[in-house]
């Protein structure tokens, strides 16, 4: 019976000793988890004491230091990449709407604005140096197909000594009415045979749509295609816009005589020197900066007005008027 006594002793002994042991191991083990000055796997530093507390530093020599160069010392070759501009002018980062911050974009340094050049075949209407157009048309769209310069040199036929006057006219019949152009042989005689001839169809030239030659009246059934109002209107494009000729280039003629001073003024377009070919266009008012540019031929005598009903009409973003104004034919008076 004793036996029986202390073994059960033993055995409720030994469950106490069990779980009072494996509680406090536990109690260990959560405090440690949730100690947030010691957690698992801390080791203090070898300067800190078990109990928390920082000692004095180790006389230890601190690492030497290397002066940053100077700047301004360097030249650009000992210091590559180096811009003293953008030291003085830190970037400041722009915030985007997502929160992250980029650079902003580098600043383009500006470039100079090459001079106005007359560059696009018949498209008098471009802006040109000293050009006169009134306040009404500052804002209008004068641009037209860009095109490369001509490679011919200014070869400058210049009639200073007149031939004999002759009465020679070209009667302009369009879909808005009909005008006449007195022109003027006796000062620019090529420039004048060139616009007879394929008004007539006795020049040569060589189709737009098909590219055959051909001898029909050069200019039947073509449309005015540009239209500035108080500058110009302008015609003789088988395309419609511009790009279109006879085929063929003439030289340029200029005189004394002759001078875009006035409304009226009839003179061939080109794309620069001796580059004119059928294009040709009628001023709204003084130019004088065509002079020695273009080759004027020609002043409208009469029907004046038709000219300007034509040039009011309205027009879209290439100044192309937006009602067809159709030349139907154009007759030659006169001895050629």
């Amino acid at each position: 019976m004793n036996k029986i006594k202390f073994s059960f002793a033993f055995f409720v002994m030994v469950v106490v000793s069990t779980i009072y042991f494996s509680g406090q191991g536990l109690h260990a083990q959560t405090k440690l988890s949730l100690d947030p000055e010691n957690p698992p796997g801390y080791v203090p530093p070898t300067n800190q004491n078990p109990n928390g507390q920082i000692l004095p530093a180790q006389n230890t020599p601190a690492p030497a230091l290397t002066p940053a160069p100077d700047i301004n010392s360097l030249s650009p070759q000992q210091a590559p990449g180096v811009q003293p501009d953008r030291l003085t002018q830190p970037t400041i980062p722009q915030q985007t709407s997502a929160g992250l911050e980029i650079p902003p974009p580098p600043t383009p340094e500006p470039t100079a604005t090459p001079e106005t050049t007359f560059q696009d075949p018949g498209d008098i209407s471009k802006a040109v140096s000293g050009a006169i157009l009134k306040k009404s048309d500052a804002n209008a769209p004068i641009t037209g197909p860009s095109y490369p310069a001509s490679s011919k040199q200014n070869t400058i036929v210049s009639v200073t000594k007149p031939g004999e006057e002759k009465k020679l006219f070209a009667v302009v019949s369009t879909s808005e009415g009909s005008f006449k152009i007195k022109l003027f042989p006796q000062y620019v005689p090529r420039t004048v045979k060139n616009f007879t001839d394929l008004a007539t169809g006795q020049k040569e030239f060589v189709e737009a749509a098909t590219s055959r030659k051909s001898t029909r009246p050069f200019y039947n059934g073509q449309i005015i295609f540009k239209v500035v109002r108080d500058f110009v209107i302008q015609m003789g494009c088988p395309f419609g816009d511009g790009r279109g000729g006879p085929g063929y280039e003439i030289l340029d003629e200029f005189t004394p005589y002759l001078h875009h001073d006035k409304e009226g003024v009839v003179s061939m377009a080109n794309h620069g020197p001796n580059t004119a070919g059928s294009q040709f266009f009628i001023t709204l008012g003084p130019q004088p900066s065509f002079d020695n540019k273009y080759s004027a031929f020609g002043q409208v005598v009469s029907g004046m007005d038709v000219v300007r009903k034509i040039s009011k009409v309205r027009t879209g973003p290439t100044s192309r008027p937006l009602k067809r104004i159709v030349i139907q034919k154009i007759e030659i008076e006169g001895i050629n």
